[in-house]
């Protein structure tokens, strides 16, 4: 199986509240959309974690080639080792590198922004949404970043 996504991860604050989004797009079936609010992190934190879910939940779901595009430099700069990582986000990175050893293949590339409008939306409306009522970090934080982080 093979899919293609889009991820954006968010804070406002730096750190700050945060969240995810991820737009899996299937050549077969209707787009797998999922924004959620993850807590207080980083905005790279952030990225890393969107980058980490759906990473995990094409596994689950059983792809075994993917595309994935992503606006942040720096996380696609890491992965694919023209950039070295910090210790911070050198943790993040050995659990996104671990995650995709089950692929057969997986290319992660840089997109201008404005072509990752839809995962972007994903971030605002969970950041929206955890700002009107305050709510706790979903499921997907307590899967994705360790608290120690």
């Amino acid at each position: 199986m093979e899919a293609t996504a889009f991820i954006d991860g968010g804070s406002r604050g730096n750190p700050g509240p945060s969240a995810i989004g991820s737009v899996i797009k299937w050549s077969d079936k209707m787009d797998s959309l999922r924004g959620e609010y993850i807590g207080l992190k980083t905005n790279n934190e952030a990225e890393y974690a969107a980058l980490i879910w759906t990473l995990r939940y094409l596994n689950y779901v059983g792809v075994k080639k993917v595309t994935i595009f992503s606006d942040s430099q720096l996380i696609v700069n890491q992965f694919n080792g023209k950039w070295a990582a910090s210790d911070r986000m050198g943790a993040l990175l050995s659990i996104a590198k671990e995650v995709s050893e089950s692929f057969d293949c997986i290319l992660l590339t840089w997109i201008p922004r404005e072509q990752n409008a839809e995962a972007d939306k994903l971030v605002n409306e969970a950041l929206d949404a955890y700002e009107k009522d305050r709510s706790t970090p979903g499921e997907a934080a307590k899967e994705i970043v360790p608290n120690c982080l």
